[in-house]
């Protein structure tokens, strides 16, 4: 899946109807084998009723391709039940990368602020808004990312 570039929230439903009693029953989720959210099986209490569970995947938004999977062990003789629904990835774009006036286009506006600051920086400011690369340099590879997202 492509999680877009700016913010991002993964959210779902859970609910543990039974534990095995076992103590060893999990349930994971992760993207790209980070993983971000972990229920046990004596967590049956806290997931039933169903309850929604929400986890902040923004470092993940980058607008590439990530994979996000749900694995699950489960042992006997008694098996615990996790059951999964309504999953989603909701995304806030952040700003296109050369919208430096965040008017929703990258457009002459936006190169005249990039070209007013054209040069490096020595020592290096906590932030220059025409540096889209952030390397203290607004340059030419800024110029290539402005001119890459020109338009709307």
């Amino acid at each position: 899946m492509i999680i877009p570039a700016g913010s991002a929230t993964l959210s779902f439903w859970l609910n543990i109807t039974l534990a095995g009693g076992n103590g060893v029953d999990f349930l994971t989720a992760s993207i790209d084998g980070v993983e971000l959210f972990t229920a046990l099986e004596s967590d049956v209490g806290s997931y039933n009723p169903w309850t929604e569970v929400s986890i902040d995947i923004s470092a993940f938004a980058d607008g590439g391709t990530h994979l996000l999977s749900f694995d699950s062990t489960t042992t006997g003789p008694q098996m615990t039940n996790f059951f999964l629904d309504a999953v989603e990835i909701s995304s806030q774009a952040g700003p296109t990368p050369g919208d430096m006036d965040e008017d929703g286009d990258v457009d002459a506006f936006d190169l005249a602020q990039l070209l007013g600051s054209w040069g490096s920086y020595e020592p290096c400011p906590p932030y220059i808004l025409a540096d889209i690369d952030q390397d203290c340099d607004v340059g030419a590879f800024d110029l290539a990312i402005l001119l890459g997202n020109w338009g709307p």
